[in-house]
């Protein structure tokens, strides 16, 4: 018999609008979930998903509208009363935990039992394919961001490109992988290859642009059809993004360059 805090409850979403200044993000939104039903939103930047999942988790409140989890009110329930989970698109872990520590923590504020707990901790490690790293710290991770290199006599290649470091590999096995942070890269002129102004430039298509306030994520795929993101700050004197669709060159600098081996990535 199932726990009533394992039973996944309906949710309601009535008539819900939220306005910031004159745009509405939110109007007269009504949405029916049933219980234990997978819904995704999908629309293009602005259309106001993430509004709606702000005001699911109670960190924004609508200015009118209602929204039930089952037979309960919650519109105006604070976000620690809900007992909802939200991952953040944003880095948002304890960095004093272990990644499984991390995993496990909202289910002890729960009150379920250790030996649950462990389980679901190793399914959800498994799950995504981290089985085995649950005791390594969050920044011990790279960072779901590297494309395959091949190392020779002292030099890394990027399929037939010559890639620049910033010092020289620390390892000589010849499968390695080149790590990307999405805040190091940025948008140059150019159509690929090596040396433009000193930095490792790659070309590829934009495949979506994702405004998150402070900053906007960029998704690119490269020529090889390797996805990659580059993270834009929000007034940044550089160029503006590209749209979807359009080409765009990242150029990374060889001091951010950093290679490591297979068991390391």
């Amino acid at each position: 018999m199932k726990s009533a805090a394992t039973i996944s409850l309906p949710i309601s979403i009535r008539d819900v609008t939220k306005t910031y200044g004159r745009t509405a993000a939110l109007d007269t939104v009504s949405l029916e979930i049933a219980s234990g039903e997978f819904i995704t939103l999908l629309g293009p930047s602005g259309s106001g998903k993430t509004t709606l999942l702000m005001v699911l988790a109670g960190f924004i409140r609508p200015d009118s509208g209602e929204v039930r989890f089952g037979e309960r009110d919650v519109s105006l329930v604070p976000p620690h009363k809900r007992d909802v989970g939200m991952v953040f698109q944003n880095y948002a872990l304890f960095p004093h935990m272990t990644v499984a520590g991390n995993l496990a923590y909202p289910l002890k504020l729960r009150g379920v039992s250790r030996a649950d707990i462990e389980d679901r901790v190793h399914r959800a490690l498994d799950m995504v394919q981290l089985a085995g790293l649950g005791e390594r710290q969050v920044d011990q991770l790279s960072g779901r961001m590297n494309l395959p290199v091949q190392v020779r006599d002292g030099a890394a290649y990027l399929g037939d490109q010559h890639i620049e470091l910033g010092e020289p590999p620390r390892h000589t096995a010849p499968s390695q992988f080149l790590v990307l942070r999405p805040e190091k890269l940025k948008v140059v002129d150019g159509t690929g290859g090596a040396g433009l102004n000193g930095l490792n430039v790659f070309a590829g298509e934009v495949k979506e642009l994702v405004y998150q306030g402070e900053s906007s994520l960029l998704y690119v795929s490269l020529a090889n059809g390797q996805p990659i993101a580059l993270r834009h700050p929000a007034g940044s004197a550089e160029r503006s993004l590209p749209p979807p669709g359009a080409p765009i060159t990242l150029g990374l600098a060889p001091g951010d360059t950093i290679i490591v081996p297979s068991d390391e990535a």
